[in-house]
């Protein structure tokens, strides 16, 4: 999935940004979810919220080489909330892939 903005943002202008992205249930299950940033975001804020069942069995906070499949380059685990949910806020991202990735 590729998010773009109606017009080019000037340099130095803020905007934020939020979205939801929902799988259903037929979808092969999915294993991570990233975002990749071409050149610098700041303020990034990732939240992955799982439904009540299945929860993954373990989930890592990750980056990877490259924006698509790639390898993982490193990976630190991440407990799940109470609510089943993960967050992560990064302060910048910068010419790189990070998120989240889960083993059911």
């Amino acid at each position: 999935m590729e998010l773009t903005f109606a017009a080019p943002l000037a340099a130095g202008q803020i905007v934020s940004l939020e979205y939801e992205v929902v799988y259903g249930p037929f979808r092969d299950r999915v294993t991570e979810y990233r975002r990749v940033a071409h050149a610098r975001a700041d303020n990034v804020d990732l939240v992955v919220e799982f439904p009540s069942a299945p929860r993954p069995a373990r989930v890592w906070w990750a980056t990877w080489d490259h924006h698509r499949d790639g390898t993982v380059l490193g990976e630190t685990p991440v407990a799940l909330a109470g609510d089943g949910s993960v967050h992560r806020f990064v302060p910048a991202l910068e010419h790189a892939a990070a998120g989240f990735r889960w083993a059911w």
